[in-house]
């Protein structure tokens, strides 16, 4: 069953090999990374996002990116009333990208 909440969209993910700062925000709507926001591991990356999304318009959305696998870890919405979630399933994300 795939989530409820994940967006779909056309925006192609770089893949990046060899990186010592592997996860990065990435705002699907203007298909880019954010500035300065590269990060050793997804723990604070999300954290990060989370706080994001605080200073963004509504209906932007920030995608947790690891830049060597192209993976997509999460997504925050900013929405009128809050900030809605989404988390990759417990299988996608290993335990190295838990740090």
């Amino acid at each position: 069953m795939k989530p409820a909440l994940r967006l779909v969209h056309d925006n192609p993910r770089p893949v990046i090999k060899g990186s010592l700062r592997p996860f990065r925000l990435w705002n699907a709507r203007t298909a880019t990374f954010l500035p300065h926001r590269y990060f050793a591991m997804s723990l604070t990356t999300h954290r990060a996002a989370h706080w994001e999304t605080n200073f963004v318009r509504v209906g932007v959305t920030l995608e947790v990116l690891n830049v060597e696998t192209g993976a997509c870890l999460g997504q925050y919405t900013k929405t009128p009333t809050g900030t809605r979630v989404w988390w990759a399933p417990r299988e996608q994300m290993s335990w190295k990208a838990l740090r």
